[in-house]
């Protein structure tokens, strides 16, 4: 059985993203304009699970998905198997799946890596909204591949999923949220 300290560099790798978008480089571009930077959060999955956002959660729950079966094939499959009653067919379903969102994040990161070193001479706010528009897409696809998910390996066992990211993955998770306009 694999233990989930393996997907600490995926979880970097994400929340790196997320981090880039939310928080650094809209931070520059706020700078740039000569604006204040907005105060952050800190959500400590260890203190409060329920307040991981969840495409947070499914994400690290994908990513942990394609280590366990690139790195330990066998292992991953019993793991899923045994300890959430996957059938060999739902886990390969589950694998498709995270190998497509796994896809779809490169192009995501790739788009907004381009955005950051091509903003000389846009304005900050156009810069702002195009990073939060591929975050919002980030978010949406991830979301979107749980529920087709759902839709291939039934309500159950998505339930199932959701409860092992909730006790398993969210604890593990500290993410910098920044604060609404308002509060």
């Amino acid at each position: 059985m694999i233990s989930l300290s393996t997907s600490s560099k995926s979880v970097i790798r994400n929340l790196a993203f997320g981090a880039l978008v939310l928080v650094a480089l809209p931070g520059a571009v706020r700078a740039q304009a000569g604006k204040a930077a907005k105060p952050m959060i800190t959500i400590d999955g260890s203190a409060d699970p329920g307040r991981i956002p969840a495409w947070i959660g499914w994400c690290e729950l994908f990513n942990m998905v394609l280590i366990m079966a690139d790195k330990e094939p066998d292992a991953g499959q019993e793991f899923w198997t045994r300890r959430l009653g996957l059938s060999p067919a739902q886990t390969n379903r589950l694998i498709a799946y995270a190998r497509s969102l796994q896809d779809d994040e490169k192009k995501i990161d790739l788009q907004a890596k381009k955005l950051s070193e091509g903003s000389k001479g846009k304005s900050a706010g156009a810069i702002k909204a195009q990073l939060h528009e591929l975050q919002a897409d980030k978010q949406s696809r991830v979301l979107g591949m749980r529920d087709l998910l759902k839709g291939q390996i039934g309500t159950e066992t998505v339930l199932r999923l959701q409860s092992f990211i909730q006790f398993n993955i969210a604890p593990k998770i500290k993410v910098g949220v920044l604060v609404p306009d308002g509060k």
